[in-house]
């Protein structure tokens, strides 16, 4: 058979029709010629050829997805421990600027001779329940020792 353009070749329904018609020929019908059967087999092997690659292509975009997929959990597992290292170090930062005007609290009263009043502050600024606790701590103290 001469080389033919692939793109003449019979695909899909038409191979499907072409085989059909190539086996239930009726009776006195003109026989298949060579290069109708050469046709019809070249287009068969073509048609396997492109679901071959097809088929190839289909694992490639799969590999491919799972691949991508793998990736973007570990994009996102990295940004879940980033945004956690950035709530982890804002919370330390809370803590430690109270910490700090607590401390502050302390020398001033202590600078003032309020120690008093200044406890009740820096106990305020740590924990507002432990306020009253220590201005009566301190109320207790002061009158032991008057």
């Amino acid at each position: 058979m001469r080389e033919r353009p692939e793109a003449l070749l019979l695909r899909g329904e038409e191979l499907d029709a072409a085989k059909a018609w190539g086996t239930l020929r009726k009776e006195g019908a003109p026989k298949i010629t060579e290069e109708q059967r050469a046709f019809i087999t070249a287009s068969q092997e073509a048609e396997g050829a492109r679901l071959l690659n097809e088929r190839a292509r289909l694992t490639e975009i799969a590999v491919a997805q799972a691949r991508t997929a793998r990736l973007q959990q570990r994009a996102r597992l990295i940004l879940a421990a980033m945004a956690l290292l950035v709530v982890c170090g804002i919370v330390i930062g809370i803590w430690q600027y109270r910490d700090n005007l607590a401390r502050e609290a302390q020398l001033k009263a202590r600078a003032s001779g309020k120690s008093g009043m200044c406890a009740a502050a820096m106990q305020a600024a740590l924990n507002p329940r432990e306020a009253r606790s220590a201005c009566s701590l301190f109320r207790s103290r002061s009158s032991a020792r008057l």
